[in-house]
């Protein structure tokens, strides 16, 4: 979270905006790529367990 706070001096100085100096590009990509794991574990998952749910436990939450 604290890369989304950070200044990027690209803003300010338009000449870097190519270059990510600062590395936050990378961090970002970094953190961006931490949450899509965890949210596709999270539905491979969800989708394991309602896989194996039997069809009356099925019916009974839609």
């Amino acid at each position: 979270m604290e890369v989304g706070s950070l200044p990027n001096a690209a803003d300010f100085f338009p000449i870097l905006g190519g270059m990510d100096v600062q590395g936050l590009h990378k961090k970002f990509l970094e953190c961006v790529t931490t949450l899509f794991n965890l949210l596709l574990g999270m539905l491979l998952s969800k989708k394991e367990n309602k896989v194996n749910m039997p069809k009356d436990q099925l019916k009974r939450i839609s």
